[in-house]
């Protein structure tokens, strides 16, 4: 489950966004999820270094120098559980089961509203944490449990 598919979708963009290229630049929205920024979770090891590479990636991307020469942005959104049709709760104990069923899922609206203000915003190297009736929230570069603590 490594995620080569955003690593090649982010490179494979420039000739078609690229300003060296002749077009505009752009930004670029790769999207991972809260197990990307906190991880921990033991039943999904695969999945959450995946998510955190996402971010890892995205970071280091957004300062890489053909990036900045062809003025593309990248940022990343990382939803709590969305309400899609392949949303699954199995085999997890009671704890984490009751988590995110007794919490509201995001609808995938949300995201995209999200996704459209971070794109207003021009943002580059942003890292933003989407939980249920919140507005999004920007992921400092230093750990941040206290900070989901404070807003869980």
């Amino acid at each position: 489950m490594l995620q080569h598919g955003t690593i090649m979708a982010s490179y494979t963009s420039v000739p078609y966004m690229g300003k060296m290229h002749g077009n505009h630049g752009g930004i670029i929205i790769n999207v991972s999820s809260l197990a990307g920024v906190i991880g921990g979770n033991s039943l999904a090891p695969v999945y959450t270094a995946s998510k955190f590479g996402v971010v890892g990636f995205s970071r280091a991307a957004c300062n890489e120098r053909l990036m900045a020469e062809n003025g593309i942005n990248i940022c990343v959104i990382c939803p709590w559980v969305v309400e899609t049709r392949i949303k699954v709760i199995s085999r997890q104990p009671d704890d984490v089961n009751s988590i995110y069923l007794n919490s509201r899922t995001i609808m995938p609206a949300e995201v995209a509203n999200a996704v459209v203000g971070m794109i207003e915003d021009n943002c580059n190297g942003s890292v933003k944490l989407l939980m249920p009736g919140r507005a999004p929230i920007e992921v400092p570069r230093r750990r941040l449990k206290s900070l989901l603590e404070n807003k869980l």
